[in-house]
């Protein structure tokens, strides 16, 4: 992101809030920009009234997500099973997508609080929608939920290949990372 921008990490002061702080530093000045999330961060600068520039870190960096992971020994043992929470798990996706106080009233079932109130049910329900978009890439509009991009796949495994300390293994492929297979 930083390299799109044409900057250096040494060009800014980063400062790390490992507790999800980051939207709370930025409404109170703390910070000048903070990364985040488009279905949380934002919503919460939003809705504190800031002006925002938002620049999505996917542009530069479309990383893959979200996914289901799972060993190939388990892959292996408990395919059908994997296959069938896959479907089940796509089709509520399309559900909620096509409805989203769907996924809202699941979400209540399990965590009253987040209907706990008008304004809570409205910034829960924001959420809710925010989190669909995150679902859809240019891939899924075109081929549905649950298509894998691989081109992003490939980028985003490239770029962590690339960086030294975050464990990285360039040689691994997009081949050796999914398996559509999975997918009904």
């Amino acid at each position: 992101i930083l390299r799109d921008a044409g900057l250096e990490e040494s060009d800014i002061e980063l400062e790390l809030y490992p507790d999800f702080g980051q939207a709370q530093a930025l409404i109170g000045g703390q910070v000048d920009a903070v990364t985040g999330y488009a279905n949380n961060d934002l919503l919460i600068a939003e809705a504190a009234g800031l002006d925002l520039s938002v620049f999505y870190a996917s542009a530069a960096a479309p990383f893959a997500g979200p996914g289901l992971i799972s060993s190939p020994e388990t892959i292996s043992a408990k395919r059908e099973a994997i296959r069938a929470f896959i479907r089940v798990t796509l089709d509520a996706m399309e559900q909620i997508a096509a409805n989203p106080q769907l996924g809202l009233d699941a979400a209540a079932a399990v965590v009253p609080e987040v209907v706990a109130d008008a304004e809570t049910s409205a910034r829960s329900l924001a959420v809710m929608k925010a989190t669909i978009a995150v679902w859809s890439g240019q891939v899924q509009k075109a081929q549905g939920l649950g298509a894998i991009d691989r081109e992003g796949w490939a980028v985003s495994n490239s770029f962590l290949g690339s960086v030294s300390d975050q464990g990285g293994n360039p040689s691994v492929t997009v081949d050796d990372l999914i398996d559509e297979s999975l997918l009904p």
